[in-house]
């Protein structure tokens, strides 16, 4: 939504392909680290948000989903 994306654009891609490589580092960082941990991981970040064309500061919470097993 803050990127102007449609689930349809994102679903498929890597975070590189849709933030380009430096944005896709780090969203694949917190991808990772999100997904070693047992709760969920937030976190304060500031974007470009395409639809207002203004910086913004927002909060992210990311939650792996895991299977009944744990995974």
């Amino acid at each position: 939504r803050h990127y102007g994306l449609s689930e349809e654009a994102i679903v498929g891609h890597t975070a590189e392909e849709l933030f380009g490589p430096e944005e896709g580092r780090r969203q694949r960082a917190t991808d990772q680290q999100a997904m070693a941990l047992h709760e969920p991981l937030a976190y304060e970040d500031r974007i470009m948000s395409v639809t207002l064309g203004q910086w913004q500061h927002i909060e992210i919470v990311k939650v792996a989903m895991r299977d009944e097993q744990g995974r």
